[in-house]
């Protein structure tokens, strides 16, 4: 439940950060259900950027690659400030040194027991390093695994989606796409093996992330891969493997110079990419499958519940009309007003079910 102070904030800042992003354009076929939101440029981080990610055991600490593809590359962390609704809105303080990362480009992620794994450009290859190290416990050179040099991006397919758990690794100058199994090692780092070339996307491929299920617009299972040789972002539908499939290429979002890093913040929902150039930013895409939280149903707070009185003041609402003790009319909390889903969700749990 928020307060009208509260939506006219983020109002504003939905306003203030929607002329910001005006260069980059999100397809037609997905501009009514996505926004691009610009970030800006990440306090701290030296440029260019390489990858982006989320940390796994703190939800609001960003990790971003600085001086990519450069022998003195490395990984800061910076704290991210967000909504009500958990959407990043900005940077707080400066970005703090984590570790080095020689060659770090657009892939960025951490495994569920704390190794980062980045990839490297323009040596192939792909740094590992342990919770706790400043520089790299081990690096694995990919072009004797059948990777066709550099690569630019890898990332592992999250639970829930068709291939969970596979690496997954993207050359940038050959614009191919691979599929590998990512092994413990014994030494708390991991083993490549198995590589198999999967697609050809083209494009100059940098970060994957794969489309949270039940995204609008994306009926079937889906990853977006940035592509920094056009400075998009394309969308592809994906195989029972979690590899692209020829032919479903289409452009998610235009005009993003230097799209380089890709990760999914699991906490919104919402994508962020970084750039390689192309002023060096951060930029959220907000729209997808969130989770979300319904109000509960005494909607005018009388205590008296489940009575018409409550769809009744929710209609009002809805409609415009004032209501000091009731809640506000986003029902499910997604931080879009009013809209079709308030209106379902609010029947669902109605009648007992759930919170779509």
């Amino acid at each position: 439940m928020r307060t009208a102070m509260q939506r006219l904030t983020v109002a504003a800042g939905i306003m203030m950060t929607s002329v910001m992003a005006q260069a980059q354009t999100v397809s037609p076929q997905y501009a009514s259900n996505y926004a691009v939101i610009n970030l800006g440029s990440v306090p701290g981080v030296p440029t260019n950027y390489g990858g982006v990610a989320m940390s796994p055991t703190d939800p609001d600490l960003m990790l971003i690659g600085g001086l990519a593809n450069n022998a003195n590359g490395a990984i800061y962390s910076i704290r991210v400030s967000r909504n009500q609704c958990g959407n990043i809105t900005g940077f707080i303080g400066t970005a703090q040194l984590v570790s080095t990362a020689p060659q770090i480009d657009g892939g960025l992620i951490v495994t569920a027991d704390g190794v980062t794994l980045s990839s490297r450009y323009p040596d192939n290859g792909v740094n590992m390093t342990k919770a706790g190290s400043t520089a790299p416990d081990k690096v694995v050179t990919l072009t004797g695994l059948g990777v066709a040099s550099s690569t630019g991006s890898i990332t592992i397919v999250p639970d829930g989606q068709p291939g969970a758990g596979r690496l997954k690794i993207a050359s940038y100058n050959a614009g191919t796409f691979y599929d590998a199994s990512l092994t413990p090692d014994g030494l708390g780092t991991y083993n490549i093996s198995g590589v198999t070339l999967t697609a050809n996307i083209g494009g100059g491929p940098e970060g994957i992330a794969y489309v949270p299920t039940g995204s609008p617009l994306f009926p079937v299972p889906a990853l977006l891969i940035a592509e920094y040789g056009g400075g998009n972002i394309a969308a592809w539908d994906i195989n029972s493997n979690g590899d692209p499939i020829a032919g479903t290429r289409r452009i998610f979002i235009s005009n993003l110079t230097g799209a380089e890093g890709a990760f999914l913040d699991i906490t919104s929902g919402d994508f962020l990419f970084s750039t390689f150039g192309g002023g060096n930013r951060v930029i959220v895409v907000q729209g997808f499958a969130e989770r979300v939280s319904c109000d509960d149903i005494d909607f005018n707070n009388d205590e008296v519940f489940p009575d018409d009185q409550d769809v009744i003041d929710f209609f009002n609402v809805l409609s415009g009309s004032d209501c000091p003790t009731c809640n506000d009319i986003d029902f499910n909390n997604n931080c879009v007003f009013p809209e079709d889903q308030d209106v379902v969700d609010f029947f669902n749990v109605l009648a007992g079910g759930s919170c779509l």
